[in-house]
């Protein structure tokens, strides 16, 4: 009788923080969930920002810091910022250890004639998002993987204003770089 009342009287919408739980459990359950519901995001955000070898290189290293360090893990954003927080720093580590910013391919070509296939257009957003300067790519990036200003701040270490005019900066370069394509 008792645990039908508790089952009652339980939150039904509560969200689950797994990071929370394997950080006080250390339960590798707890972060197998982390991994199932955060991994594919994680490395389309590196991808997104850097080559693909660096972007699963910083994957590993990323869940590999969760796992050493989990009693550093404070509950006061998203696990998933926490975690995203994680990679950036790992990300600007890289770039620093190897005295690179992110590769560009060479043969970026956006001056080609219209387009008539949604696949070709994604790809010339693609192609003109690793254009942009490496903060307005992160910032923008960050905000297409879901996140809030106030999230996208706290990831950065960057205030919440200097956020919104990275985006605004990067949308305008969007704008007049794709706007030129369909002229």
């Amino acid at each position: 009788m008792l645990l039908v009342l508790k089952q009652l009287f339980k939150p039904m919408n509560r969200q689950v923080d797994w990071l929370l739980e394997y950080k006080l459990s250390g339960d590798p359950s707890h972060l197998e969930a982390l991994v199932d519901l955060y991994a594919n995001d994680l490395l389309h955000f590196l991808q997104s920002i850097t080559d693909t070898e660096s972007a699963n290189d910083i994957a590993q290293r990323t869940w590999l810091t969760l796992i050493t360090k989990r009693h550093y893990y404070k509950q006061q954003g998203t696990p998933k910022a926490y975690i995203f927080t994680i990679a950036r720093n790992a990300l600007h580590d890289d770039h620093r250890y190897r005295n690179k910013f992110v590769a560009l391919e060479d043969d970026i070509n956006l001056t080609t004639s219209s387009h008539s296939s949604d696949q070709e257009d994604a790809k010339h957003l693609y192609q003109t998002i690793c254009l942009l300067p490496f903060e307005q790519k992160e910032a923008l990036t960050l905000q297409l993987e879901g996140f809030s200003l106030e999230e996208i701040a706290l990831i950065t270490t960057t205030n919440q204003e200097t956020i919104k005019t990275r985006l605004r900066y990067a949308k305008l370069s969007l704008k007049r770089h794709l706007g030129n394509l369909h002229e």
